[in-house]
């Protein structure tokens, strides 16, 4: 099969609930959100590959001091907001000010307990490298795999403190990942579509044109969607389910 036959369709998942807070990495919680915000709809700096080893994403590369003490990233020149913007150093130096930011309550604060949270703290050195400064520790790279980054552009004169209550999370999300934001209806759907200009060197454009998330509250009506075939995937059934499916 030619690879050009591989690509359209669409995937409808259904699950349990909402995307609490939508696309709002400064300060959503919980695993649906993390997901589609690091895979679907944003960007992290770096991924764990088949082994948990650290592999570029945003970051094409990134070099750590011999007593290390700094880590400096050096950012991807391809990677555009899907506005147009492309996304550099400054949107990660933003990402990190905001979540170490006691306003923003960003919800995992103890991934920067080891970084230097003062002044001196982040430096772009350039429009596509940053540095950061922090005390020796493990897993130091750990929290860029799980922190999705965020548009400077859109969000650096939003206060801290209501970032939480802005509608870019839910009403209208610009990512720079895979897929991007078409529709949201509260309580019910997520629709996404293919990112044409998404780098060839992660990935290129989706096989799928679209990906929606069907947000449905009972576990009775996700089982019976997915055997009449309006689920492609039931997340996390429950044991008693199995059988049927």
């Amino acid at each position: 099969m030619p690879p050009s036959a591989r690509y359209g369709g669409t995937v409808v998942v259904g699950n349990i609930g909402e995307i609490p807070d939508g696309m709002n990495n400064h300060v959503s919680q919980g695993y649906t959100a993390s997901q589609h915000q690091n895979f679907v709809n944003l960007v992290t700096l770096v991924q764990y590959d088949e082994d948990l080893n650290p592999t570029s994403y945003l970051a094409e590369s990134w070099e750590v001091s011999d007593d290390v003490t700094e880590i400096t990233f050096h950012i991807r020149d391809d990677v555009y907001w899907h506005d147009g913007e492309l996304t550099d150093a400054y949107d990660v130096a933003y990402t990190f000010k905001r979540a170490i930011d006691p306003a923003t309550a960003f919800p995992n604060t103890a991934f920067w307990t080891h970084y230097d949270q003062g002044p001196d703290g982040v430096e772009v050195v350039d429009s596509f490298t940053v540095k950061f400064r922090m005390r020796p520790h493990a897993d130091f790279i750990d929290p860029w795999r799980a922190m999705a980054i965020m548009p400077e552009h859109l969000l650096k004169d939003v206060p801290s403190n209501v970032l939480s209550q802005h509608p870019y999370g839910t009403v209208c999300p610009v990512g720079n990942g895979p897929f991007v934001f078409v529709e949201h209806r509260q309580d019910a759907s997520w629709t996404f579509q293919a990112n044409p200009a998404f780098p060839a060197g992660l990935g290129g454009r989706p096989y799928l044109d679209r990906y929606v998330y069907r947000s449905i509250t009972e576990q009775t009506t996700l089982l019976t969607e997915l055997l009449t075939a309006r689920l492609d995937v039931y997340i996390a059934p429950p044991p008693d389910h199995a059988q049927a499916i």
